[in-house]
């Protein structure tokens, strides 16, 4: 998990949306906006979660790197279920299979992680 970081997408020290422009995404806008996160792994974009967390983007190819991102977020919002994954349906989502490896499980509305709260 080296070289991962969980930010607030609002955070001063996330430098995407300020400094640098978001990269393009083909269903996603993400913006600086209060309850949405981040997570830069190396510096690079990796996962953008809107504010609640039922949408979330991707910005990588490899679904392990991108589950992985996913559940650092997950202790920051408790129990959580991913409804949509790039604009599609979390459960028919090609990345189901890697967020099930870090824990993530099948529910009606969609992906569910059960994690503490820190």
């Amino acid at each position: 998990r080296t070289g991962f970081a969980v930010l607030a997408a609002s955070d001063p020290a996330n430098a995407y949306g300020a400094a640098v422009a978001w990269p393009e995404h083909e269903t996603a806008q993400p913006a600086r906006r209060a309850g949405a996160y981040v997570v830069l792994h190396d510096g690079r974009l990796v996962a953008y979660v809107e504010r609640g967390g039922r949408s979330v983007a991707s910005f990588v190819d490899d679904g392990s790197r991108f589950a992985q991102a996913l559940s650092l977020v997950a202790p920051r919002i408790g129990e959580w279920t991913i409804e949509r994954i790039d604009g599609a349906a979390a459960a028919e989502s090609p990345q189901r299979s890697d967020l099930a490896a870090v824990g993530f499980v099948p529910g009606y509305r969609g992906l569910t992680m059960r994690a503490a709260r820190p």
